[in-house]
């Protein structure tokens, strides 16, 4: 038996339609819903390398003998520069005998090193030695080619309560590469070499920014603690203004603010089911999107499936299995730019207050509440809109279904069921962010979660079953966008596990992608071994 829930954004009309009433708005959108080196590469690098002249601070050394550690402080005594490398990444004990006649640093660390897996990369006076990971490429259009990067991982904690801090942030400064942290505050962000030079920020509303040289973080696996970033009551006052206007006056700035043209996203999205606390199914992959420019109302977004995976682990004993259909459409109708909602238009059937101002990325925003009205019986939502104070961009929303409207959503959701089954919608959240790019916001995170409760009609509790839906978009580009071939497009209103062909880390290659709550990797590591694939109509 299938109960197929379409996890459908319940949402606005286009800028084209903005008269649907709030309960033509949610029916209508309920139903659309590394490590082995090749020793001849890898020379070439570390020769190639010294000819950078950002390297070649020359360095003599007579007849020495010492270990690796003090050979490094003999260097950076001798010419001012600094070194940046793991712990254990070689033998800092080793002893070797040097010795070297004004010869660049590059070529007397690599005598010296003696390990061909390992690169140089020299940023200002600041040196760093690490091992870059090789493999072939996860791209379907170059599968034989191989790449390097490095990774950068950790783990996000607000700095006073040392919890995790959910959906951080991480990226590179001035770049569209980047990535966010899970529920558990972790992280895992793929670089290149030319990325040394960069700047690694770590960001979440109401922090301070933290930023650090990339060059200082190579393959780590860190702790990073932000601290809270507090208004003061006083300027809250000073600067209390109508929240109403503020986001009318948001939404008229909207072409000031999102891009006028096409722009391709890269991003890692991913669907789970679960029965309790077990995952039933989980369904991943790297995609890509062409988003048309904001000004746009004739042509459609397109998704494009570069690489996918799924697992599923049906137990014979399941009788039912939910179906998450249209997560794709989801995710694109999350856009709530794009897609507005009644709560950013139908300003009549809410209420709107400032709750706070908050900051991010060190740019103040207002958050301003929204509930239903009393008797405004076609609102569904209540939730926060952030609108950033210099330019009224809306940087993100999150909103939930009422609890009081929680049994007429229900019949949204539900496709179908079997008649001897009663199923009721436990709650439905929803968020969506934006990151600034250059002068344009673009589309950046989506995290969506529903629950229902499934019991026979004799039962007198049943199973609770939770759907998600998350997707970061990880790379940006808007040199040369075009729409996608048709074979190419995937299905976006039809289940996405179906679209996939058939679970470790390595399998997403060079790209980035949402590092797994620890729950969540046990459960893959369940769903690999599972034999059964008994999902069916």
């Amino acid at each position: 038996m299938s109960i197929i829930p379409d996890n459908g954004f319940i949402h606005g009309s286009e800028k084209k339609d903005v008269t649907r009433t709030s309960g033509e708005y949610v029916h209508f959108c309920m139903n659309s819903c590394r490590l082995t080196i090749i020793l001849v590469l890898s020379l070439y690098t570390l020769s190639s390398l010294s000819q950078d002249t950002a390297i070649m601070h020359n360095v003599t050394i007579r007849d020495t003998t010492c270990t690796l550690g003090e050979l490094l402080k003999i260097i950076q005594t001798r010419t001012s520069v600094s070194f940046s490398y793991n712990a254990g990444l070689f033998n800092e004990k080793k002893t070797v005998t040097v010795r070297a006649d004004d010869e660049p640093v590059s070529d007397v660390l690599k005598r010296a090193l003696d390990d061909p897996s390992l690169d140089i990369k020299m940023v200002g006076r600041h040196l760093v030695i690490y091992r870059p990971v090789i493999t072939l490429s996860a791209n379907p259009d170059n599968p034989f080619d191989s790449v390097y990067f490095f990774e950068i991982r950790g783990q996000v904690f607000d700095k006073l309560s040392k919890l995790p801090l959910q959906f951080a942030n991480i990226y590179l400064a001035d770049k569209s590469i980047g990535t966010i942290a899970n529920e558990d505050g972790k992280f895992l962000l793929k670089l290149s070499s030319e990325n040394l030079e960069d700047t690694l920020k770590i960001s979440h509303m109401g922090y301070k920014q933290f930023t650090i040289p990339v060059s200082g973080q190579v393959n780590t696996d860190m702790k990073y603690f932000l601290d809270m970033d507090i208004i003061s009551i006083q300027e809250v006052i000073i600067r209390l203004q109508s929240p109403l206007n503020i986001l009318q006056s948001a939404m008229t700035v909207i072409p000031d603010n999102y891009p006028l043209e096409p722009a391709l996203l890269t991003a890692f999205y991913r669907e789970a089911v679960k029965k309790g606390n077990r995952y039933m199914i989980v369904s991943e992959a790297i995609i890509e999107m062409y988003k048309r420019g904001y000004n746009d109302l004739l042509q459609e977004d397109q998704v494009k499936i570069i690489k996918g995976r799924k697992r599923q682990d049906i137990d014979p004993s399941d009788t039912v299995v939910l179906k998450l259909k249209a997560g794709l459409n989801t995710m694109l109708l999350l856009d709530v730019i794009r897609y507005t909602p009644d709560f950013m238009t139908e300003t009549g059937y809410y209420e709107y207050i400032m709750a706070d101002i908050v900051v991010n990325n060190d740019h103040e925003y207002y958050a301003i509440e929204f509930t239903p009205k009393e008797r405004a019986y076609d609102a569904f939502y209540s939730g926060r809109i952030y609108i950033d104070v210099r330019d009224l961009s809306i940087a993100g929303v999150e909103f939930s279904i009422e609890p009081s409207r929680l049994e007429e959503a229900t019949n949204l959701f539900v496709l179908r069921k079997p008649s001897n089954y009663k199923v009721k919608l436990l709650g439905a959240d929803y968020y969506t962010a934006y990151r600034k790019i250059g002068s344009r916001y673009y589309l950046h995170n989506i995290h969506c979660e529903t629950s229902f409760r499934v019991r026979l009609n004799n039962q007198l509790f049943g199973s609770v079953y939770t759907t998600s839906i998350e997707m970061v978009m990880t790379k940006m580009d808007t040199t040369g966008v075009d729409r996608f071939r048709y074979r190419e497009i995937a299905r976006t209103t039809d289940i996405f596990n179906e679209q996939l062909s058939g679970y470790d880390e390595a399998f997403w290659g060079e790209y980035n992608f949402i590092r797994p709550e620890d729950p969540l990797v046990r459960a893959i590591e369940n769903l690999k071994n599972a034999k059964l694939d008994l999902l069916s109509e």
